[in-house]
C-alpha cells in the first residue's frame, strides 16, 4: 500500500467515527480530503497539516455523542490524528 492510500485509509477510518458522533462540521472538512489526495497529493497533505494548527484545531477536537465524550472511539481517534499527521509530514 502506498504512502498516499494509507492517508485515504487514516482518514476514511477517521470519518466513521466522526459519523459516530456530533462533530458533524469535522465531516464536511475532512471528507473532500478522502477524495483529493489521490489526485492531489503534495497540496492535500499541506491542507490536511494545516487543520493541526491554532485554536479549534483538529488537534483538540474530542468526540461526543448527546453530550457524552466517545471514551473508545477517541482513544481511536487519537490513534489516527497522530498517524495522519505523520503520514502527511513523510516525503512532504
Amino acid at each position: 500500500m502506498t504512502q498516499t492510500e494509507n492517508i485515504k485509509l487514516t482518514l476514511t477510518k477517521m470519518l466513521d467515527l466522526i459519523k459516530l458522533s456530533d462533530a458533524k462540521d469535522w465531516e464536511g472538512i475532512i471528507e473532500p480530503f478522502s477524495y483529493e489526495i489521490l489526485d492531489t497529493p503534495n497540496e492535500t497533505k499541506r491542507e490536511i497539516l494545516s487543520l493541526y494548527r491554532g485554536m479549534g484545531a483538529l488537534n483538540d477536537l474530542t468526540l461526543h455523542k448527546d453530550g457524552y465524550p466517545l471514551k473508545k472511539e477517541n482513544e481511536e481517534f487519537s490513534f489516527f490524528k497522530r498517524q495522519l499527521f505523520d503520514l502527511c509530514l513523510k516525503d512532504l
